[in-house]
């Protein structure tokens, strides 16, 4: 991604800077590399089609970073592909497959940590999950856009324009778009690297001095770039020289073939489009709301068909894309989202007579509104079993946990017996689902959506014993609503009230008159109390 070996070779124009010296202003954010960096903690959920939301409570880890520190972000997200790029990303599509292929294989051979490292490197970041990281940034209030492209240009636009003061990225492309001030490599202490264009006079491995930005441009094409390969052999310093014998593409190519390397027939008509796409990449203008081009295209480059800059889209589609609402990629609304990432699919059996589109139960991505849940036909969606622990002696004397005893610290399950029929005499799961709410829980700075259902358990009167509840967590009731809530979508939970730590458990809290607050989670059993586990069936 970006220029190979130009952040090294111009390491005088940067500096080590902390976050907060942007205090007050406003910066642009590379929203695909923190995707691809949140992604990362989670790469096997993706590919695999398992719902996770890691990868957004990572991105908005990193606005609150901003935000701390005096900082307004403005997230910019890639948009739809470039003709210039098609080579690329088909490249990057194959070993995107090739990586996934690998990992699935040798998942199935119990490789799982294996598996891990390729499915990291598999993993493709789609307008799907930017659209998931949209929404809790309209939550948030934060301004973001969707660029009709490359968030590259989009982000030199916005920065040219004066609506940002600088930009957070990973990708040396938006040193060559003319970007005056880059962080790279900012950490989650608030530290990175400051390049200053201002500094460009300073470095020395290039001599760069008396060159202006077209130069600049020239120097990185022919060194190579996402637009066009260099000629093999030719890097930064190579390509510098040429440019001081000559700024004109037809005569270096002419010296080029003069030294022996072989040069594409089309390389010269190839180079005027690299750098054409550079200057001239469609972006869209947040405050006409219309798409046009970096710079107005001046009248001795304009080409009969100039579509490898970006195609012209109506400016309406224009906006839509910008704001999140059509995928810049297919060009078609985003409907009611389930979590997608290519052919792999991981079959779930549906203990319902609902159609796909209407499982919106345990989604953690909010619904467009209550009247989509609650027309969802979910009381057909949930299908719950109980299975009781025995309990341990801490219980039965003292109805109080102990600390140190496996029962009572969730540790294995101690199998009583299990329910499996539905009777008056054996314990019942009951839902109230006709009046389903959705509520907001923060954690982490963040925000989840719930869906609240009342729950409630009863029970037969336990052997040898006059009352006639049951006990929950040291509380004998005859009925009683249990309340429990995921703070995470994943493989692992955060259990409630200590500390957010994460743990691979649930806690209860068994509050009479509560509701169950759940989202969901790849995991199929939730361990509550000592006294009992309830176990949701695969759907």
């Amino acid at each position: 991604m970006g220029i190979s070996g130009l952040i090294g070779a111009v390491k005088e124009a940067q500096e080590s800077v902390h976050i907060s010296r942007f205090k007050g202003k406003t910066l642009g954010i590379d929203g695909y590399v923190w995707l691809h960096k949140g992604a990362f903690g989670c790469s096997e959920d993706i590919v695999l089609e398992k719902p996770t939301n890691k990868y957004v409570l990572y991105f908005i880890k990193k606005i609150r970073l901003l935000q701390h520190f005096g900082v307004e972000p403005y997230v910019v997200f890639d948009g739809g592909p470039l003709i210039s790029k098609k080579k690329t990303e088909l490249e990057r599509e194959m070993n995107r497959k090739n990586n996934t292929d690998r990992g699935i294989d040798l998942l199935k051979q119990g490789k799982r940590k294996e598996a891990m490292s390729y499915f990291q490197k598999g993993v493709n970041i789609t307008p799907l999950l930017a659209k998931a990281v949209i929404e809790e940034l309209k939550k948030e209030k934060i301004n973001y856009i969707v660029a009709p492209y490359e968030a590259d240009a989009q982000l030199a636009f916005l920065e040219k324009n004066g609506i940002i003061d600088g930009i957070i990225t990973e990708d040396s492309d938006l040193v060559v778009f003319g970007c005056k001030k880059v962080i790279f490599k900012l950490n989650d202490g608030g530290f990175g690297v400051l390049f200053d264009r201002d500094n460009l006079r300073l470095v020395k491995d290039i001599p760069l001095k008396g060159w202006d930005d077209n130069m600049f441009r020239k120097m990185c094409i022919l060194s190579g770039c996402d637009y066009l390969d260099s000629v093999h052999g030719v890097a930064l310093k190579r390509s510098c020289k040429y440019l001081q014998r000559s700024s004109d593409i037809q005569k270096i190519v002419q010296i080029m073939k003069g030294e022996g390397l072989k040069v594409p027939n089309t390389y010269v008509q190839d180079f005027q489009r690299a750098e054409k796409t550079f200057m001239y990449q469609k972006v869209f203008d947040p405050i006409v709301k219309k798409l046009r081009s970096l710079e107005e295209i001046r009248p001795e480059h304009i080409d009969p068909d100039m579509d490898y800059i970006g195609e012209n889209i109506d400016d309406t589609l224009a906006y839509l894309i910008s704001i999140g609402e059509v995928d810049p990629i297919s060009k078609q609304p985003f409907g009611s989202y389930e979590h997608t990432n290519g052919k792999i699919h991981e079959k779930i059996k549906v203990h319902s007579k609902s159609e796909p589109e209407n499982r919106l139960l345990m989604r953690w991505l909010k619904p467009t509104d209550s009247k989509d849940i609650n027309e969802s036909k979910m009381e057909n969606l949930l299908d719950m079993e109980i299975e009781t622990k025995s309990e341990c002696k801490h219980l039965d004397s003292s109805r109080r946990l102990s600390t140190g005893c496996k029962i009572c610290n969730g540790g294995d399950v101690y199998k009583q017996n299990i329910i499996s029929k539905r009777s008056e005499s054996e314990i019942i799961g009951s839902t109230n689902r006709n009046n389903p709410t959705i509520t907001t829980s923060k954690y982490f700075g963040s925000q989840a959506k719930k869906l609240s259902i009342g729950f409630e358990i009863k029970a037969k009167p336990s052997q040898g014993s006059s009352n006639s509840g049951m006990t929950v967590n040291g509380r004998e009731t005859s009925q009683t609503k249990l309340s429990f809530q995921t703070i995470s979508v994943g493989n692992n939970s955060s259990t409630l009230g200590s500390g957010f730590q994460q743990q691979t458990r649930f806690q209860t809290l068994s509050i009479p008159n509560s509701v169950i607050e759940a989202v969901e989670t790849p995991k199929r059993k939730l361990s509550f109390s000592p006294s009992f586990t309830i176990k949701k069936k695969p759907f």
